[in-house]
């Protein structure tokens, strides 16, 4: 039986020799060769490169999530020697960054940078503000460094208050640091919570005599009779209480 040519001619004066001999070679392609359809074998997808993946957890560590960040810093302080590596490599490539969620990444992989002292302190009481103990205690041991070395400077950050302030007077009564004194004083008359009188106390009991020893609680009066109690000591004693 021969097939009517008419429909082919039609759709040849439609679409145009070319366009036709195109759709036939696009549909027999599809077909395959009846017995003979070879299977077509993809390469495997390559690994990440270590450098890729520490680029995407350094972008995550740095979000403004703080579950995604701190799920980061679990990774990056978790890192094999590859990752080590990748983790320098990205390191010199953001030199100037110092949110302390990095630095922090960096410490722990004994890589943190050279930081002036006064950059040093606040990325430690950032650490010993942590939920994490072992972290406290790591920068704890820190504080207490700075403070035989650099007393002044902890000291002064001290009488400015904010983050990180209890810290700083545990450290400097450790070190024996007397000219913390005064500024103890200050935090203790004017405490705004018991925890921060608490440790203003303390710290004081650990620089002075055991019969100066200020009272945790009590009444306003009672509160400024102690801290008169001392003053009157360190302007009797000017040897105990450098400038």
């Amino acid at each position: 039986m021969t097939r009517d040519p008419t429909p082919f001619r039609t759709l040849a004066r439609c679409l145009g020799p070319a366009l036709l001999a195109v759709l036939f070679a696009g549909l027999l392609a599809a077909c395959g060769t009846p017995g003979r359809n070879v299977p077509v074998e993809l390469a495997a997808a390559p690994e990440p490169l270590a450098s890729s993946l520490v680029g995407q957890q350094v972008g995550r560590l740095l979000s403004a999530d703080p579950d995604e960040s701190r799920r980061a810093e679990r990774r990056l302080t978790a890192l094999d020697e590859a990752g080590r590596e990748a983790l320098l490599a990205h390191a010199a490539k953001i030199p100037t960054e110092r949110d302390p969620r990095w630095l922090n990444v960096l410490d722990e992989n004994r890589a943190l940078p050279p930081l002036s002292s006064e950059q040093e302190l606040e990325y430690l009481l950032w650490k010993v503000s942590r939920e994490e103990p072992f972290y406290v205690m790591k920068a704890q041991s820190r504080l207490l460094d700075l403070a035989r070395t650099q007393p002044g400077l902890l000291v002064a950050r001290m009488a400015r208050g904010g983050r990180g302030a209890e810290a700083i007077a545990v450290a400097l009564a450790l070190a024996d640091e007397r000219r913390a004194i005064r500024p103890l004083l200050a935090r203790y008359e004017n405490a705004r919570s018991l925890q921060e009188r608490r440790v203003a106390a303390e710290s004081l009991a650990q620089l002075l005599d055991d019969d100066l020893r200020p009272r945790l609680q009590g009444s306003d009066a009672q509160i400024r009779s102690d801290a008169d109690a001392i003053r009157r000591w360190l302007e009797e004693h000017p040897e105990e209480n450098p400038k």
